[in-house]
C-alpha cells in the first residue's frame, strides 16, 4: 500500500485535454518562465547600473586628484626653475 492512495483502486485517469488546452497550458508555463527570466534580468540590470555609477563617481573624484597633482607638479617645477635661476647668478 502507498502512501497517499486507499485500497488498491487506480488512481483516476483524466481524459486527455483537447490540443488547444495544451497548448494554452504550454504557452502559460512559457510566459511564466520568460516573466522569471526578465524578473532577472532587469534585477542584473539594476545592479550593473549601480555599480556604474559608483565607478563613474571614482573616477570623477580620481580625475579630480590627478587634476590637483599635475597643478602642484606643475608649481614645484616652476620653484624649482626659479631656485635654479637664483643659484646660477
Amino acid at each position: 500500500m502507498h502512501l497517499g492512495r486507499s485500497g488498491g483502486a487506480p488512481p483516476p485517469r483524466r481524459a486527455p485535454g483537447s490540443p488547444l488546452r495544451r497548448d494554452r497550458a504550454q504557452a502559460r508555463r512559457e510566459l511564466k518562465r520568460l516573466e522569471g527570466e526578465l524578473a532577472d534580468a532587469a534585477a542584473r540590470e539594476e545592479r550593473l547600473r549601480a555599480r556604474v555609477q559608483q565607478t563613474s563617481e571614482a573616477l570623477r573624484q580620481e580625475k579630480k586628484r590627478l587634476a590637483e597633482a599635475k597643478r602642484e607638479a606643475a608649481h614645484l617645477k616652476r620653484q624649482v626653475k626659479a631656485a635654479e635661476r637664483r643659484a646660477q647668478r
